[in-house]
């Protein structure tokens, strides 16, 4: 993201890809001081989700506590990709949710990275 001059990424906190995301965010930020990430929530954590993100900033999108529990992910993904330029995915099938959101992005213009086709 060097190259494109990004200083700010949302990151979720559900499944292995946003971990994974989140780990390389902390490492990113003690190499480059100037960036800024917020893992973006759909939902209050609790248990392991909220040790999880216990040493991140975190962003809870307004409006989102109206959305049903079920449709939260989708809010909150909804939520990021008005509010981002770039989109990094991991898309290994045309099919499900995260192809869904690559097009998505793609359909709005989005500066889109799927790291499954490195």
């Amino acid at each position: 993201m060097e190259r494109y001059h990004v200083s700010t990424f949302y990151v979720g906190n559900h499944g292995t890809f946003d971990a994974i995301a989140r780990i390389v965010l902390r490492e990113m930020k003690g190499k480059y001081p100037s960036i800024q990430y917020w893992v973006v929530l759909a939902y209050l954590p609790e248990g392991k989700a909220k040790e999880d993100t216990l040493f991140d900033p975190t962003i809870y999108p307004e409006g989102i506590e109206g959305a049903p529990k079920r449709f939260a992910i989708s809010y909150r993904n909804r939520w990021m990709l008005q509010n981002a330029d770039f989109v990094v995915v991991y898309a290994m099938r045309s099919w499900g949710n995260t192809a869904q959101l690559e097009r998505r992005a793609k359909n709005a213009s989005k500066v889109v990275i799927n790291i499954a086709d490195a």
